[in-house]
């Protein structure tokens, strides 16, 4: 029986989670599981899920950066985006490295399958076979400068390029502390013998510079598709989102006040204190809701612009309502602009809870965003393949 790690380093939300998780189901009971996770509050669900089928670790975890002024920093390249996180400061570099280190002796794997974790594939140094899945976002084409993350930009600025020097530098220092071969680019550490980029191509934002074509994302539920929004019996509005984001409180005040009803699900809130704010006509979930039953029935989604929350409103052909917080985001919303089904709205303070009252109104009697929605559903689901995750155990198979 081979060992099997499976981890993730950065991320909000469940979707790193969502798709390791569907490897691992797939590879249990033939091989011994070991997840490392970079917030142990999660593991109370793994181990709903997979009893003792699983041993669960704590891993590495690159926290986002605290200050609002963060996201007012220019990101072109994907260099850009992750030294916000602290990347390019050598001696954190090596000392979650050594933590990985410290782990991979403990735990012995024979592969890891690794989702936005460059910090183990530094450690690993090649030596333990590895398969990378992500999103378009988070494995960046390997073996090659960074391209530009914003597809509307044509010209790098020199900036990123010395940022990107620099996190290649402090790469190969750390390599070179660790005893382990230098990386040519730093793109590399997004790769691994395998890579497999989950997502819809229209938010890939590296879909022109692929050489394969991407893998149906199977991090997201199987969601069908909804009838015309006359029939739907449902909320008329569902809402997704994270505890600290910068809207959530406009958000809560405007379902309040939409006087239809309404459902919420807040990741990390205490939904005692959520229904304390909230209207009679709201409606509080106390753990996260299923996409598959709650979306085709409902009128519209109102979320952040998570790329699993956009897949599967996309797949449920429902209108959507984004508000993005950072570059990730706005490139998902990006995507969801290409099928003419979402709303983009600013975050506060050119947000408030009386505009977004009536961004909800709009959507629910914009016939021709609903008609878009349900042709993008219909294309979504010719496309969709019905075993995306096969590929991946394959080459596990393989590998190992």
């Amino acid at each position: 029986m081979a060992t099997v790690l499976l981890a993730y380093e950065f991320g909000a939300g469940l979707g790193h989670l969502n798709r390791l998780s569907a490897v691992a189901a797939r590879l249990r009971g033939s091989h011994r599981l070991v997840f490392a996770l970079p917030d142990m509050s999660l593991a109370a669900g793994l181990r709903r899920d997979f009893g003792d089928d699983a041993e669960i670790r704590e891993g590495v975890h690159w926290p986002p950066p605290t200050d609002a002024n963060a996201r007012k920093i220019p990101t072109h390249t994907f260099a850009d985006v992750i030294r916000l996180f602290g990347f390019d400061d050598v001696e954190r570099l090596v000392g979650n490295a050594e933590r990985w280190l410290t782990l991979l002796a403990e735990v012995k794997p024979d592969l890891i399958v690794a989702d936005f974790a460059p910090t183990l594939r530094l450690a690993s140094g090649g030596r333990i076979p590895t398969i990378i899945v992500g999103n378009g976002y988070t494995v960046p084409p390997g073996s090659q400068p960074l391209p530009r993350l914003r597809p509307w930009e044509t010209v790098i600025p020199p900036l990123s390029r010395a940022h990107e020097g620099r996190l290649l530098g402090g790469v190969n220092e750390a390599r070179a502390r660790l005893k382990g071969a230098a990386v040519d680019h730093f793109a590399d550490l997004f790769q691994g013998e395998e890579t497999f980029v989950c997502t819809i191509a229209e938010f890939d934002p590296y879909g022109d510079r692929r050489q394969a074509p991407v893998l149906w994302p199977f991090n997201i539920p199987a969601v069908e598709s909804g009838g015309p929004l006359s029939e739907r019996q449902g909320p008329a509005a569902f809402a997704y989102f994270q505890r600290n984001h910068p809207a959530l409180g406009q958000v809560m005040a405007s379902l309040s006040a939409l006087g239809r009803r309404s459902e919420i699900y807040v990741q990390g809130a205490d939904p005692v204190e959520m229904a304390k704010g909230a209207g009679r006509s709201v409606g509080i979930h106390r753990r996260p809701a299923d996409f598959g039953k709650v979306l085709p029935s409902s009128g519209v989604l109102i979320h952040h612009a998570g790329l699993g929350t956009a897949s599967a409103g996309l797949m449920a052909g429902i209108p959507q309502i984004v508000l993005p917080v950072n570059l990730e985001h706005t490139l998902t919303a990006r995507g969801l602009a290409l099928f003419g089904v979402a709303t983009h709205l600013p975050l506060p303070p050119q947000l408030d809870a009386p505009k977004l009252t009536s961004a909800f109104a709009r959507a629910l009697e914009d016939g021709q965003m609903q008609a878009a929605a349900l042709d993008a559903a219909a294309e979504l689901h010719r496309r969709r393949d019905p075993d995306p995750v096969g590929r991946v155990v394959q080459a596990a198979g393989a590998l190992l």
